[in-house]
C-alpha cells in the first residue's frame, strides 16, 4: 500500500490521506484502518487514532486488539475518566494482556484512587510473572512504600523476565542497597549502568552515600564498577 511508503518516510499527512482513501474505497480492508491509526498516532492526533479503533469495533466486532489499542492510546494522552473506562473494557475483553492491567492501575493512581490502582498492578505482577513491565510497575510501588524486600524480589523477577532489563537491575540494586546488602547491590547497580549509561549517576550516588556512612571499604568496591560503566 502506498500509505506504508509514506509512513516509513514520515510523510504523515500523505500517509493518512492514502489510508483514509483506501479505507473508504474498501470498507472491510483492515490494514487501511490500522495504517490510518498509526499515521494519526505519529502525528499526535490521538483522539483520531482512538476513533479509528472505535470505528473498527463497530465495523468488525469486539476484537481484543482494538480495545487493547484504545487503552494504550489513552495511556499516552487523553481524558482520565474515559481512559479508565476504556482500559476497564480492555481488561474485560483481554484479561491475559498485562499491559491493560498496568495502564488501568496507573490511571487509577493518577486519578486519586491509589489503593485500588496499586492493588491492580500488584495483582498483575503475581499473575504475569514473565512480564517485565508488570514486575517493574509493582516493584516501583513497593520501592515507594519502602518495602525493600518485596521490591527487590519484584525487580529481580523483572531481570528474569528480561535479562537485559536495565530498570530491573537498577531497582533491584536500589532495594538491596536499602537493605544494606551492599555487595549484592553493587553487582546489580553495576549491571544497570553497564546496560544503560544514564544510570552511572546512581552508582556514583551510592558511592557517595557509602562514604558518608563511613563504609569506605564498600565504596572502594563500588568504584571498581565505574570503569565498566565508562565512569
Amino acid at each position: 500500500m502506498l500509505g506504508d511508503c509514506y509512513l516509513v518516510n514520515h510523510e504523515l499527512d500523505k500517509a493518512a490521506d492514502n489510508y483514509s482513501a483506501a479505507k473508504d474505497l474498501k470498507t472491510d480492508y483492515i490494514p487501511a484502518y490500522l495504517g490510518l491509526a498509526k499515521a494519526y498516532e505519529a502525528k499526535g492526533q490521538l483522539d483520531d487514532a482512538r476513533q479509528v479503533f472505535s470505528d473498527m469495533v463497530q465495523s468488525f466486532g469486539a476484537k481484543k486488539y482494538f480495545f487493547n489499542e484504545i487503552c494504550r492510546l489513552y495511556s499516552v494522552e487523553g481524558s482520565m475518566q474515559e481512559g479508565i473506562m476504556a482500559c476497564q473494557r480492555a481488561t474485560s475483553f483481554d484479561s491475559s494482556n498485562p499491559g491493560n492491567h498496568i495502564t488501568l492501575g496507573h490511571m487509577l493512581i493518577e486519578n486519586d484512587q491509589s489503593q485500588r490502582g496499586e492493588m491492580i498492578i500488584l495483582k498483575a505482577a503475581r499473575q504475569f510473572k514473565k512480564s517485565e513491565a508488570a514486575q517493574l510497575a509493582a516493584g516501583s510501588i513497593k520501592l515507594k512504600h519502602q518495602q525493600w524486600k518485596e521490591a527487590a524480589d519484584l525487580y529481580m523477577q523483572a531481570t528474569v523476565a528480561n535479562p537485559r532489563s536495565d530498570e530491573g537491575f537498577l531497582g533491584w540494586g536500589k532495594s538491596l542497597f536499602q537493605m544494606q546488602k551492599y555487595p549484592e547491590a553493587k553487582v546489580a547497580l553495576t549491571k544497570a549502568c553497564t546496560l544503560n549509561k544514564k544510570y552511572l549517576s546512581d552508582l556514583k550516588n551510592a558511592i557517595a552515600e557509602l562514604r558518608q556512612k563511613d563504609k569506605s571499604i564498600f565504596a572502594i568496591q563500588y568504584e571498581e564498577g565505574l570503569g565498566r560503566c565508562g565512569g
